[in-house]
């Protein structure tokens, strides 16, 4: 289908208004556009399919709801709602992919060995970072697990959708995989970083490629 591209304008600007702030500790303007972007991509989303896909806009709203909570990431208790929030969103994200792929009919074992590469970004991301999470362990554990699983998701669609369609979802779930990595580097490592423009430049990104990805 034809993608009505000009209506993501307002989503790419406000995108960048974000990423600006962001860069430069701007805490009121992040607060004003964060909670913005996800309804917008939901609105772009609805504008340019014929049949509305409710999973979809499921996905966007638990993503802007860990948006929300996790403008203050601060308090333990609205960092694992940020969490929880973010692991439904990939879970509605597992079971629409799963619906275009062959994982629900039979497919080679070799196709399995690609899980290797998730297991080991895992494994060495949780080496790193296993004590200082704390309290944190757990959910941390189960949301790479979810996370790991939407991006391998993502690639079983590579027999079952058109090459464009594959092509950007898949990506998408890669800059998912680069976003969270550092923000979970950010939250939880002995050494805090500041890459906010750069979390939320890859967070945005893996949202907007998986849209258009589902549309075309």
């Amino acid at each position: 289908m034809t993608i009505k591209l000009a209506l993501i304008v307002p989503f790419l600007i406000l995108c960048i208004l974000n990423v600006f702030y962001e860069k430069n500790g701007k805490r009121k303007g992040v607060v004003f556009t964060k909670p913005l972007l996800m309804p917008l991509l939901g609105v772009f989303y609805s504008l340019n399919t014929a049949h509305i896909n409710y999973y979809i806009l499921l996905a966007l709203t638990f993503g802007f709801l860990g948006d929300v909570f996790l403008l203050k990431n601060n308090r333990n208790s609205l960092v694992l709602a940020g969490i929880v929030s973010f692991l439904i969103g990939h879970v509605f994200y597992i079971f629409i992919f799963a619906l275009s792929s062959y994982m629900l009919k039979p497919i080679p074992i070799w196709f399995l060995l690609f899980l290797l590469p998730y297991i080991g970004i895992a494994y060495l991301m949780f080496k790193k970072l296993l004590s200082t999470m704390e309290s944190m362990k757990f959910p941390a554990i189960i949301y790479m697990c979810v996370l790991c699983t939407m991006s391998f998701m993502s690639l079983s669609r590579i027999w079952a959708v058109s090459l464009l369609s594959f092509m950007l979802t898949f990506l998408g779930s890669l800059s998912f995989l680069i976003s969270d990595s550092i923000l979970a580097f950010d939250m939880f490592s002995a050494r805090k970083g500041n890459n906010g423009a750069v979390i939320m430049a890859t967070y945005t990104f893996a949202q907007l490629l998986i849209v258009i990805g589902l549309l075309v």
